[in-house]
This record gives C-alpha cells, sequence and structure tokens, in this order.
C-alpha cells in the first residue's frame, strides 16, 4: 500500500494572502490541476499557509514537486515553497501522532532538565546544611549524648529487672515468715 496519494501535492509556506485562483493558477504551469484546497490559518498572526492540489496524473504531481519545491511563489517572499506528495489520511494521521509524540518528548525533557535543575539546586542547599562544620560538631555531641543516654537506659533496665527479683525473694521470705509466724500459733494453740 502506497502513503502518498498519487496525483495529490502538499505544499506550504504560500504567502498569506494566496488564493484559490493564485494557487491555481500557479501551480497549473505543471499540468491540469483538478482541485485546489487552500487551509486557512487558525490565528491572524500567521505569515504562511498551506494547501493542497490534486493534478489530473500523478506524472503531473511528480513533476510539481520537482519543480516548484524550493521556489517562490510571489517575487521577494521570504519563506521559499515547501512542495511534497500528499500522504493517505492514514499516514498523515500517523505523521500527526509522531509529531505530536515528538511534541511530548521535548515537552518531558523540558520538564525533566527543569526537575534536574531544582534537585541540584536542592542538593547544594542539603550540602551547604550539612557541611558547616560548627552544625556537624553540634550534632556530633548530640549523638554522643544519645548514645550516652542509651547506655544509662539499658543500665537502668538491668538494675529494675534485679530490683524486681530482689522483691519478688523479699515477698517470698515475708510469706515464709508468716507462714512461720501461723505454724508457731498453731502449736501453741494445741
Amino acid at each position: 500500500m502506497s502513503i502518498i496519494e498519487p496525483n495529490k501535492i502538499f505544499v506550504k509556506f504560500m504567502p498569506k494572502d494566496t488564493t484559490n485562483g493564485k494557487m491555481k493558477a500557479f501551480f497549473s504551469q505543471c499540468g491540469k490541476v483538478v482541485n485546489v484546497r487552500l487551509v486557512k490559518p487558525k490565528f491572524d498572526e500567521t505569515v504562511y499557509i498551506y494547501g493542497f492540489i490534486t493534478y489530473e496524473t500523478q506524472a503531473e504531481a511528480d513533476r510539481a514537486v520537482v519543480e516548484l519545491n524550493d521556489t517562490q511563489m510571489k517575487p521577494g517572499f521570504p519563506q521559499k515553497l515547501s512542495v511534497v506528495h500528499s500522504l493517505v489520511p492514514e499516514a498523515r494521521k500517523e505523521q500527526d501522532n509522531f509529531k505530536e509524540a515528538e511534541k511530548n518528548i521535548r515537552a518531558f525533557k523540558r520538564d525533566y532538565q527543569e526537575l534536574r535543575q531544582i534537585c541540584q539546586a536542592n542538593a547544594k542547599k542539603i550540602s551547604q546544611i550539612y557541611n558547616k562544620p560548627e552544625e556537624e560538631k553540634e550534632i556530633e555531641e548530640l549523638l554522643s549524648k544519645k548514645r550516652t543516654l542509651k547506655d544509662k537506659q539499658d543500665q537502668l533496665k538491668i538494675i529494675n529487672n534485679a530490683l524486681k527479683d530482689e522483691i519478688d525473694v523479699l515477698r517470698l521470705k515475708v510469706k515464709i515468715k508468716n507462714l512461720e509466724i501461723e505454724n508457731t500459733k498453731l502449736k501453741e494453740a494445741q
């Protein structure tokens, strides 16, 4: 399947004041023009417009591409014409999708660069924060105090557990003593 429309060409960079009549007259020098479709600009600031020309034969369309590409439609006009074979609608859609993907990639690259710059700036700020000698010394002192407090906390846990064990032993001794007193009272009562 061919991706070009055999008898049709696509022209861009025509002067803004181009009309269907001027277009047909100019492109008729390469053969019989069957149809002309001029695409009006969406914005008034546009200096160039584009359009489609359908010839009677493919040979005429080929001739127009070869002879009229890179020429001027209007003497003194700064932009030269771009004349190429017109793509079939499916190929145009694929080309539009490709252009959209390229646009998205450019936007992604721009966003990536912005984020990269932000990250680099933040990395510099973080580096400045953590590389201050007086703050570094203070942080080291705080970490040392934290380790000391952790050691003391561990020692207190050991002492606490030992005291719990001693309390349990003392409770047992008190129970034994109470039992001995009861036992003595029972013997005296007999």
